[in-house]
């Protein structure tokens, strides 16, 4: 039995997506994988949760189930890393700690990613049943009222035509590759002091005095901002995504890829990022970096069409029961009332 790394096996995928706010909004966030209960949707598959202790571990546990860049595109382990080993920035900066620090991304970001197509096709399921007159229940009106909410949509997207398009807009995927460039530039792939003390992939911050965070060490007297912290890392990925989804600053990334969709062809990370200027003051410095990380890792060809693999459970590790009372909330209500 490993024992270096506590591990979590779940029978089931990720819940969905659960009102985290963006860098703009000071709520703070209670959502753990630790103290999460697991509702299965359509499918089960196995989905691990582990922290290695260091990064040796992570590369052995890594090596152990097959998973290496190399063998990406023979499908990607649906597991969890909570949060870089505490050593892991002692690893020499170059290929191999790139490679480490998007193999570990990479199940988390299409994790959510199909949280996401899981809850636009129950929208869409619920907007067609609304639109041929037959009668909604009470959880799925609350659904509709939960989603809009969590887009930032204030008309009722049921009988608001322009209202739908807009949350139907706002709840849409990342592609992989644009997530693993901003989570490297922003983290320095893994290293960065916000992503070591609190899971911060993406350099977001609240702005409040007194909303908790991480104090940046150049922070000019009079300012209050502060760097979020996580739970764990993909509590900061899926804050990353709504952020990306829903704040009025990355309208033409939406755009853009509305209409990427609309023609019928893929979205990609390169095309994008031109909707990146407001992420940074940087502004097109900070798009051509996120496009040369991309381009230089060669991140379109290794995520492109990367997918979840599809298997049973076969583990030798340890499990951890999850306490009833521990339910995860999606939009604020119990998983676990739903049934």
């Amino acid at each position: 039995m490993r024992t270096f790394y506590k591990v979590l096996v779940i029978f089931a995928l990720l819940p969905l997506l659960t009102g985290l706010s963006g860098c703009q909004n000071n709520q703070k966030n209670t959502l753990s994988v630790d103290n999460a209960a697991y509702t299965a949707l359509d499918s089960q598959r196995r989905l691990e949760v582990i922290s290695p202790q260091s990064r040796h571990d992570l590369y052995r546990y890594f090596s152990e189930i097959n998973y290496t860049w190399n063998t990406v595109m023979q499908g990607v382990p649906a597991v969890i890393v909570e949060k870089f080993p505490d050593d892991f920035h002692e690893l020499a900066a170059g290929s191999e700690r790139k490679k480490i620090f998007f193999l570990t991304l990479l199940p988390m970001i299409l994790l959510v990613n199909e949280e996401i197509d899981s809850e636009r096709t129950a929208l869409l399921e619920i907007f067609s049943r609304h639109d041929r007159n037959e009668p909604l229940n009470a959880r799925e009106t609350e659904q509709i009222s939960a989603a809009a909410h969590y887009t930032k949509v204030k008309s009722d997207p049921l009988t608001d035509r322009r209202a739908r398009l807009l949350l139907l807009n706002r709840f849409n995927k990342i592609p992989p590759s644009l997530a693993l460039a901003q989570a490297a530039s922003e983290s320095a792939y893994g290293t960065s002091r916000f992503a070591r003390l609190g899971n911060n992939l993406f350099g977001e911050m609240v702005f409040t005095a007194s909303a908790e965070g991480i104090m940046p060490l150049n922070r000019q007297e009079g300012e209050k901002h502060r760097a979020r912290t996580f739970p764990t890392l993909i509590d900061s990925l899926r804050a990353y995504i709504r952020n990306l989804n829903t704040h009025p600053a990355y309208q033409e990334l939406r755009q853009i890829r509305a209409e990427i969709q609309m023609r019928g062809e893929d979205v990609r990370g390169m095309e994008l990022a031109r909707g990146l200027l407001l992420y940074s003051t940087r502004k097109e410095a900070y798009v051509d970096d996120i496009r040369a990380i991309i381009r230089a890792n060669n991140l379109p060809k290794h995520t492109a069409k990367a997918s979840l693999r599809q298997e049973e459970m076969s583990s030798s590790f340890p499990v951890e029961n999850i306490p009833p009372q521990a339910s995860r909330q999606f939009y604020g209500r119990d998983l676990l009332s739903q049934n």
